[in-house]
């Protein structure tokens, strides 16, 4: 049974993306998830900047998973960037992840985006507007 989406991606397929792989999972399992709890979605090759056809494929299944798999609980993510690069992207997903009371874990900042309760932790919610202004900033 999924309890968690891994989201994993670079902008080209040359990067390399399997210590980002191990990483994401590594969380997963910290969290005590097992390997048939987490599906990892996403490709070398999503261009976040560009919002390609690989890239809209690896959000469109994360969303359809959220969207039909009730005991999805969480998703996972090496960096904010991971998820996109636009902030309307970033604000309306994270949008989305509040409204249905599914967490939210970065490694690269440790944030978590959700109190216990499932309500919006506000000082995450003002780190996760900086830190959209940075992937969409990166870009430029």
């Amino acid at each position: 049974m999924l309890k968690a989406i891994a989201i994993i991606r670079t902008s080209t397929t040359a990067q390399e993306i399997e210590s980002q792989r191990e990483e994401v999972l590594q969380m997963c399992y910290a969290d005590g998830l097992t390997a048939d709890e987490v599906a990892v979605i996403g490709s070398a090759g999503a261009s976040a900047i560009k919002v390609d056809e690989a890239y809209q494929k690896n959000m469109n299944k994360v969303y359809e998973l959220l969207n039909t798999v009730p005991t999805i609980k969480c998703v996972y993510a090496w960096a904010i960037d991971r998820l996109g690069r636009r902030d309307s992207i970033l604000h309306s997903f994270r949008e989305f992840l509040v409204e249905k009371k599914i967490q939210l874990k970065i490694k690269t900042f440790g944030l978590v985006l959700l109190n216990p309760d499932g309500s919006e932790n506000d000082g995450v919610k003002t780190q996760f507007t900086l830190y959209a202004m940075l992937a969409s900033s990166e870009m430029q």
